[in-house]
């Protein structure tokens, strides 16, 4: 099942610089689409997905 979360910055917490590292590693995992702004994967690929929960969960997105 394909598993989407809107990405949704608050950037009084968060700078500039870790909005881009963020974006960045998402882009390389292939998972984010920065026309949309969303995170699109397979949820049944549980390694990726857990890639993707330690990235959100180290700037504190829930997910």
């Amino acid at each position: 099942m394909i598993q989407s979360i809107k990405m949704v910055f608050d950037t009084s917490r968060i700078s500039t610089q870790k909005i881009r590292e963020i974006i960045e590693e998402l882009t390389k995992l292939g998972v984010y689409d920065s026309k949309t702004g969303m995170i699109s994967y397979d949820n049944d690929d549980k390694v990726l997905e857990q890639k993707i929960i330690v990235i959100l969960d180290n700037i504190g997105i829930k997910h």
